[in-house]
């Protein structure tokens, strides 16, 4: 299907309610359903912002590590600048459809527009998160490791970013990318 004949979530919650014969109406749950779907579409813009800003919290700290070597750095922030670009884009898509009316609104081609990016961008990041588990693992019996882990912790936090552990820290882009469809479909029941 090409972009031209996808049609808005909205529209297709609206074909189906003419289907099945309801009229739809200005009424206050309509408004309601409106007001709904324009707060979710608001958390995910500004959830994505927070979370490029963690993202970056932790590239930052990576690089400011003095205990980690250079091989360690390149292994913790592999895959993280792409993850930003990509979130970038994706927020820029967003903002942009958060300006048109509802039903004018095509979240879900936002996505579409950027799957082969999100594809190889989180393909990538994914096929390197043995590595940084292997770093994680070897902080349990290598002090210099854990130190740095924890400074980098300590740093992030410094910079806003909300994180518990260096676990935390490193799984960011595999818990932001298991949010997407649920904000799609919390989008979908508007």
């Amino acid at each position: 299907m090409s972009p031209s004949e996808m049609i808005s979530v909205t529209e297709m919650l609206s074909m189906a309610e003419k289907q099945s014969g309801s009229v739809i109406t200005a009424s206050n749950s309509n408004l309601n359903q409106d007001e709904k779907r324009s707060k979710v579409l608001e958390e995910l813009i500004n959830t994505e912002l927070q979370f490029i800003t963690d993202i970056n919290a932790y590239t930052e700290a990576v690089d400011g590590s003095t205990r980690l070597s250079t091989k360690q750095k390149v292994i913790m922030k592999n895959g993280c600048a792409q993850v930003v670009e990509l979130a970038r884009a994706l927020v820029q898509g967003l903002t942009n459809e958060q300006m048109k009316p509802v039903e004018q609104q095509m979240i879900g081609e936002c996505f579409l527009r950027l799957r082969k990016s999100f594809a190889s961008t989180y393909g990538y990041y994914f096929r390197n998160i043995d590595h940084i588990n292997s770093l994680l693992t070897a902080s349990k019996t290598d002090t210099k490791i854990e130190t740095a882990l924890r400074e980098l912790v300590v740093r992030m936090r410094a910079s806003g970013a909300g994180v518990f552990d260096a676990s935390t820290a490193v799984s960011r882009p595999v818990q932001r990318c298991v949010k997407y469809p649920l904000f799609l479909s919390e989008i979908a029941k508007c």
